[in-house]
């Protein structure tokens, strides 16, 4: 890419520094993230849901400080060999100083946020060279939006798993990407500071070397395959701390096929229908403003530029697209999740995009200004053009009546969840404050842990537990048979066979949603409105 990283160069030298430019609209960007932050920290309870995967992965940070904690628990102890110590390093003191798990979210992920929408500032700037266009599309960069997993793509607020990391530094990494051009030793530089990154998050780091290498290969300019080598070179080397951590565990364990579909299989294989669906939906207004980005790209010779991230996001959907069939040939290969890849089209979308804002802003007239922040706007709402449906519902249904603002229904309380938050904090509290610290509870499989955050406690199995499959084909096997186990014995509940299985497995407390066909057979220990504990004796 001859003569990018001169362009770059050129625009960020100066009497006045690279940074003072910028300093004016960083600042403009610094406040909206601040205020669209401020709603979560208002508005948010800080309950940590157990259908979130930050209830599994906090007990893991606890566990990390805590070697006491959840001893007997046939999770967490066991996850930790496999799991990312990087991640572990860096959210463990914040957890620690935080105070409660639904602040350490909310600081954690606002941070990422800041990092994220700076990011995306440099890019787009890098891209486009217009500030203003960077400023707007920094600001609709804000908003996550949804791939066609449905996982979603992006900084959520108040949630912070290891991938959200990854998000936060993906332009970044892209930029750097554009200014390295085609010198291999700044594509080297660049893949070994993602390869670092990835000892945060393999799979998120994977899915971003895939699509660098698959961009800088496809473009059919000289030098490709020597870039390619640079690439994979440094981000060979960054891994190198998890690839050890990985390997002296040496668990290459395949995964029945019966376990993919169970643990995801809405995600990982998805109905063909339903993919269309999602296609249309989700990436029609998006492909057009990209397109309409490419088109004004060439006008004004950014063509190579705008090239690059067309053929970024094309390669994000090739690779999500072959992430089903991928998952039927290799059941292992479930672990790098190629469908979700497609929630990077957004990233590079927005980017061509800022392209049409620059056209309108550099246009004299005010009309045209007006029009760049009547689009600004619109896509802020609809979060680059994936949520249209969401802005549609808030205006023609109850919600926008429900709120003085629409994006109010971002932070509206979940319908999800735990259905009674202060009966299950008061169960937890007490688990916390009257059971022995190695006590082993059993609760219900599928709704149940948020348990392990609140309780202290070490847990038997959750449906959540099944993200193991990420990182152990072993470990996921005993998971999915004790979940099976768990979920069989809680639809019959039978005394004797809840005596036998309590301890079999060494379990001491057993908990149940209360019953309208009446407590079973066994010693209470502890109830309330929603719930009841049995103690269920050695022997």
């Amino acid at each position: 890419m001859p003569g990018i990283t001169d362009l770059t160069a050129a625009r960020s030298r100066g009497p006045g520094g690279a940074l003072r430019p910028h300093a004016a609209l960083l600042a403009v960007l610094g406040l909206g993230v601040a205020l669209y932050a401020g709603r979560y920290w208002l508005a948010w309870d800080r309950f940590v849901e157990g259908t979130l995967d930050d209830a599994i992965w906090i007990p893991l940070i606890m566990r990390w400080s805590d070697a006491t904690l959840f001893t007997r628990d046939p999770f967490v102890p066991s996850v930790l060999p496999v799991f990312p110590a990087a991640y572990l390093g860096l959210t463990a003191p914040v957890l620690g100083a935080s105070g409660d798990p639904g602040t350490f979210l909310l600081v954690v992920s606002s941070l990422l946020l800041l990092v994220y929408a700076t990011g995306t500032y440099r890019l787009v700037w890098v891209v486009t060279g217009h500030r203003a266009a960077a400023l707007l599309v920094a600001l609709v960069s804000l908003r996550g939006n949804t791939d066609v997993s449905g996982t979603g793509w992006g900084v959520f607020l108040g949630t912070a798993p290891p991938r959200s990391f990854l998000f936060a530094a993906t332009p970044w990494i892209v930029a750097g990407l554009v200014r390295a051009g085609r010198a291999r030793w700044r594509l080297a530089l660049t893949g070994g500071l993602l390869g670092l990154l990835g000892n945060i998050h393999p799979l998120s780091a994977g899915h971003l070397y895939l699509l660098a290498a698959t961009g800088i290969a496809v473009r059919g300019a000289p030098g490709r395959l020597r870039g390619v080598a640079g690439l994979s070179l440094g981000f060979g080397a960054g891994m190198l701390p998890y690839l050890t951590q990985w390997l002296m565990r040496a668990d290459v364990s395949a995964l029945p096929m019966e376990i993919l579909r169970f643990r995801a299989a809405p995600q990982t294989f998805p109905p063909l229908a339903a993919v269309l669906e999602g296609l249309l939906v989700t990436y029609v207004l998006v492909t057009v403003l990209a397109g309409a980005g490419w088109w004004c790209a060439r006008r004004r010779g950014d063509g190579e530029r705008a090239a690059l991230m067309a053929w970024l996001g094309l390669s994000a959907l090739a690779w999500a697209a072959i992430g089903p069939p991928v998952a039927y040939v290799v059941p292992r290969l479930f672990a790098v999740h190629l469908l979700r890849m497609s929630g990077y089209v957004f990233l590079f979308a927005l980017v061509l995009t800022g392209f049409v804002l620059r056209e309108l802003l550099v246009a004299p007239g005010r009309g045209r200004t007006v029009a760049a922040s009547v689009l600004a706007a619109a896509l802020f709402l609809t979060a680059g053009g994936g949520r249209v449906g969401e802005v549609r519902e808030w205006l023609t249904g109850e919600r926008l009546r429900a709120r003085a603002a629409v994006l109010g229904a971002d932070v509206l309380p979940k319908t999800y969840g735990m259905p009674d938050k202060p009966a299950f904090l008061e169960l937890a509290a007490w688990a916390r404050t009257q059971t022995p610290p190695d006590a082993l509870f059993l609760g219900p499989p599928d709704a149940f842990p948020s348990f392990r955050v609140y309780a202290r406690r070490a847990l038997f199995v959750t449906f959540k537990d099944g993200a193991v499959t990420v990182f152990s084909g072993r470990l996921a096997r005993s998971w999915y048979d004790r979940f099976r186990a768990a979920v069989e014995l809680y639809q019959r509940f039978r005394r004797d066979d809840v005596v036998a299985f309590a301890r079999r497995h060494g379990i001491r407390y057993v908990i149940r949603l209360r019953s309208p066909a009446g407590p079973a057979d066994l010693p209470v220990v502890y109830e309330n409105r929603a719930f009841q504990v049995y103690e269920i004796s050695a022997r």
